[in-house]
């Protein structure tokens, strides 16, 4: 994503993941009850994993600009707090993404095969 800076996309993971992780729990209890309902639960899981991937590409690109979040020379104690909290993110969004494509959306398929067999 060249031309957009920290800042921008810290304001932009920071709304995302506020707004994802209301979303994302009323999506997964949908779930629960479409897939007792007899109805598919893949689609919806699909579109949250490509979700964390976009996040996953963000979060690079966050990377990237901020040098592994290493603060230039000089910079002020702002800055410095700046980095380790977008760091900070990066971590506990790794964290949760991890949770949701390893354990939940397993449990939300085996919870489908079982129930529809």
């Amino acid at each position: 994503m060249p031309g957009l800076d920290a800042g921008f996309l810290a304001d932009y993971i920071y709304n995302q993941h506020h707004n994802y992780f209301y979303e994302n729990r009323d999506i997964i209890l949908q779930l629960v009850a479409r897939v007792r309902d007899r109805h598919m639960a893949q689609g919806p899981l699909a579109m949250m994993h490509m979700e964390h991937e976009i996040a996953g590409d963000i979060l690079k690109t966050i990377r990237t600009i901020t040098n592994d979040y290493h603060a230039p020379e000089g910079a002020c104690n702002t800055y410095r707090l700046l980095y380790h909290k977008l760091q900070e993110l990066e971590n506990d969004l790794h964290l949760h993404i991890h949770l949701e494509n390893n354990i939940l959306f397993l449990k939300a398929m085996q919870l489908e095969k079982e129930l529809i067999g």
